[in-house]
């Protein structure tokens, strides 16, 4: 019969087994987050001048969503969630501060990415600023896109176009919209970037309103 202290050491081992099992298994199921940045600034490279075969920006909520066919055929992706802080919200003395956080795209989201945009044919979508009657922004949300197709950079806007219920350009629009964002998971990766961030008010680009967290 084993001793006493053969049997200590036996359930000691097990109980460190069964701990290094669950740390492994959180590794696979929560990768880590990228980092978040805090700057004064947020500059995005310049589309106009790009070496790239397709270059397509997406300006989402609070998003920047870059999907880009390099001259080697290469394909690559990232999306940057930004956001700043209500200058509200702050001490007259207090400079506002501007988040960050960047995330690559693994191969099979850019092809994602890229077969949407495709099958949507969104840069041949021309923008809303050029469609008769289509409803100036006042309040709501707005979205833009900027290209680089055939050596051809162009600039697009679209406000509010989920209120723009007469326009085949609109639902063209809003169905691409809701593809995009769920084959990306969009949300997901924003509000995953919004959770870290320190209490505080903020605004976010494309939408008139001022988003909160509060100490729980």
């Amino acid at each position: 019969m084993p001793s006493l202290t053969a049997i200590m050491k036996i359930i000691l081992i097990i109980i460190s087994f069964f701990y290094q099992s669950i740390a492994i298994a959180q590794d696979i199921v929560t990768p880590k987050l990228p980092k978040i940045q805090a700057c004064l600034h947020i500059i995005f490279n310049n589309l106009e001048d790009s070496s790239d075969i397709f270059t397509f920006r997406f300006w989402n909520k609070g998003q920047v969503i870059d999907i880009r066919i390099r001259s080697d055929s290469t394909k690559i992706g990232e999306i940057t969630n930004f956001i700043k802080q209500d200058s509200s919200s702050l001490e007259e003395r207090e400079i506002v501060t501007n988040y960050m956080q960047v995330i690559n795209l693994s191969d099979s989201e850019v092809q994602k990415a890229i077969n949407v945009i495709e099958k949507f044919k969104i840069y041949n979508l021309p923008t809303s600023r050029s469609i008769p009657g289509w409803q100036s922004v006042l309040d709501g949300e707005w979205f833009e896109i900027e290209q680089r197709v055939n050596a051809v950079y162009s600039y697009k806007y679209y406000g509010n176009p989920k209120s723009q219920k007469n326009f085949p350009e609109a639902g063209i629009f809003n169905n691409f919209l809701s593809e995009f964002s769920t084959s990306l998971h969009l949300d997901k990766y924003f509000w995953d970037f919004f959770n870290q961030l320190p209490v505080q008010c903020y605004v976010r680009n494309g939408e008139h309103e001022i988003l909160c967290k509060r100490k729980k």
